[in-house]
């Protein structure tokens, strides 16, 4: 059995991506003609039935919290304002980082409110010019 080069699995990756690529953006232009195709409201799906399938256009409004502005007048809100908010933890990573560099016993106590398990390696194939 043959093992591919580096060299063609990179360019195999390439053909692939530009493919991806191009169904992506065929797939965003049906999608925009469909969306355009069933009115509805935002913030609600709408709903459409074929013979052969179920559409759904789920159209969304994008919140972006003013963190700063919310956490410096939080104690002032009240319960049920403060109720439309959630807050979640996030990790540091440059702090956490400098944690373990120092090899710091602080690592240990901030350790035990996280855990850690290896992400899927992320592979990027950029093309590049050729000198003539």
């Amino acid at each position: 059995m043959h093992t591919p080069s580096l060299q063609q699995l990179a360019q195999a990756w390439l053909d692939a991506k530009d493919e991806e690529d191009s169904a992506i953006a065929k797939r965003r232009q049906i999608g925009n003609l469909i969306a355009a195709a069933i009115p509805g409201d935002d913030d609600k799906t709408a709903y459409f039935k074929t013979d052969f399938a179920k559409v759904s256009v789920t159209r969304k409004l994008n919140r972006k919290v003013d963190a700063a502005t919310l956490g410096a007048a939080w104690e002032s809100l009240p319960a049920n304002v403060q109720a439309t908010f959630k807050w979640s933890a996030e990790i540091n990573t440059k702090h956490l980082r400098a944690l373990q560099e120092l090899n710091s016993p602080e690592l240990a106590k901030a350790s035990k409110y996280f855990t850690t398990k290896p992400a899927a390696a992320s592979v990027t194939v950029e093309r590049i010019q050729q000198e003539a």
